[in-house]
């Protein structure tokens, strides 16, 4: 139902509830469309009653819109959250099977790059390769857990914020996993480090998504602070 005053209030108050929320864009948008949608059916009916103002009884009626923006807020956490979450799922096989096939093509055997390593070196890039798996792993478990958890009434603003903290530890250890590597290299000789571009480009390529992936899971903590 179009409103033909000069100032309306459920415009208003979407306006207002959205300068109040951040996070993910589709998500927000769909937490006001949700808003917009609630407040159009209720003035719709006020005004097949016959009430005077029936947008602005609407928006009365519709709730405190610093309690809203706190409920839409949380949501938005755990919206990006998950979305740091879904995005180790997605980067740790994607960056695995990138480095494997650079690797075969460019290098051969890791561990035997440059001349035969000791063992040390050897379980230091087998940990590498296996810890990717675990934290992509307990990722999926987080994720599983968070719908479980949400089913059962746990507060959404802690499901949010434990959603960033498990994408921001998992995104630190594989950062630190790369670092401990290329430390671990250098180590053992300087050389080893200068691989061919397209190795170079894939490794440089790690640490910019996992960075990505701490940014987001930083955002979650911090769009459910308070």
């Amino acid at each position: 139902m179009a409103h033909t005053g000069v100032s309306d209030p459920i415009a208003d108050y979407i306006a207002a509830l959205s300068a109040r929320l951040r996070g993910p864009s589709s998500a927000k948008a769909d937490l006001l469309a949700e808003a917009r949608d609630g407040l159009d059916d209720a003035a719709e009916a006020y005004a097949a009653a016959g009430h005077p103002d029936p947008r602005g009884r609407a928006v009365a009626e519709f709730g405190d819109l610093t309690c809203l923006a706190r409920a839409y807020q949380a949501e938005l956490g755990v919206a990006e959250g998950a979305r740091a979450l879904k995005s180790v799922l997605v980067a740790v096989p994607v960056m695995h099977a990138l480095w494997q096939t650079n690797q075969l093509v460019w290098i051969g055997s890791w561990s035997e790059y440059g001349g035969p390593v000791p063992e040390w070196y050897r379980a230091v890039a087998d940990v590498n390769d296996w810890i990717g798996w675990v934290v992509m792993g307990l990722a999926g478990l987080a994720l599983l857990a968070g719908r479980l958890l949400s089913r059962r009434g746990v507060e959404t603003r802690r499901l949010g914020r434990a959603a960033g903290f498990l994408g921001a530890a998992g995104s630190f250890v594989l950062l630190l996993n790369l670092v401990v590597l290329l430390t671990a290299t250098a180590s053992l000789d300087m050389s080893r480090l200068l691989m061919p571009l397209p190795c170079l480009a894939v490794g440089a390529g790690m640490f910019i998504v996992h960075g990505r992936i701490l940014v987001l899971a930083h955002r979650s903590l911090k769009f459910t602070a308070g």
